[in-house]
């Protein structure tokens, strides 16, 4: 059930208590950014249901705040910008990891007092919608973490000890007793590991940061494919609404609680 939002191919479902918006074009990776950040301040102030934001989006590198102070950033942005991938800086910690065609955004913005929801609770919640619309691909994920992947976390989605999913959160004030929460995840759908983990290791090497990253921790919902779904022709723009089914079909509200993914020690 989604009505045509604007022009630049973006949908909308409302039910539960959330708003689901859907941008199903890539376009520019900041203005997916600064519409994720526009829509947690209208959810923090109150102007706004809660709402998930799912989205493509071209090329870039997202990094962490913190990266962003090391002495050679400057250099590795300018860079890696004239290679055709600009630097990004996100609110999140964590660290850095690249989005593109081949990729697909989701970022769960919410509001909840300041004792009503878990750091864990929330990754709860985000891993099991992500892992429910896998499992309708013919696609099993659990949660654990993949040493040699980018931005290798213990709330990653994994398939078969290879990382598809990385999560990350950002919580402020957001009123009295409250705090507004902005949980993201990037899905790697169609993209070459091998690209993006090269660009991640030039990053960190421009900056003097060594990294030791391994494009064989890291798989794609293309290369997980079971036979049956080897008949998806464009994965990418076809995965799109199964994330949208998959948080309509939850139900979410945001007092509620959820089930979680099987967790799992990594590799």
């Amino acid at each position: 059930m989604c009505e045509a939002a604007d022009n630049a191919g973006a949908s909308r479902a409302e039910g539960s208590g959330w708003q689901i918006v859907v941008a199903e074009r890539p376009g520019p990776a900041k203005l997916g950014l600064k519409r994720e950040h526009d829509i947690a301040g209208e959810v923090g102030a109150g102007t706004r249901n809660a709402t998930i934001f799912i989205w493509r989006s071209q090329r870039a590198l997202i990094v962490a705040r913190g990266q962003a102070q090391w002495s050679g950033f400057e250099v590795a942005a300018t860079r890696l910008a004239r290679e055709g991938w600009p630097v990004l800086v996100r609110r999140s910690g964590g660290g850095a990891f690249p989005i593109g065609p081949g990729t697909v955004q989701l970022a769960m913005i919410a509001r909840y007092p300041d004792r009503g929801m878990s750091m864990a609770g929330v990754y709860d919640r985000l891993s099991f919608l992500i892992g429910s619309a896998l499992a309708e691909f013919g696609i099993a994920a659990r949660v654990g973490d993949t040493r040699g992947a980018f931005c290798d976390g213990r709330h990653d989605l994994i398939v078969a000890d290879r990382k598809i999913a990385g999560l990350a959160q950002h919580w402020r004030p957001c009123g009295r007793g409250e705090r507004c929460v902005t949980a993201a995840a990037s899905v790697l759908v169609d993209a070459d590991v091998g690209e993006l983990a090269g660009i991640v290791g030039w990053f960190h090497a421009i900056c003097g940061q060594a990294i030791d990253i391994r494009p064989e921790a890291m798989t794609t919902i293309r290369d997980s494919f079971d036979a049956v779904a080897l008949s998806h022709r464009n994965p990418t723009a076809e995965f799109l609404p199964y994330l949208a089914a998959a948080a309509a079909r939850m139900g979410l509200s945001a007092d509620s609680s959820r089930p979680t993914m099987p967790a799992g020690d990594g590799i």
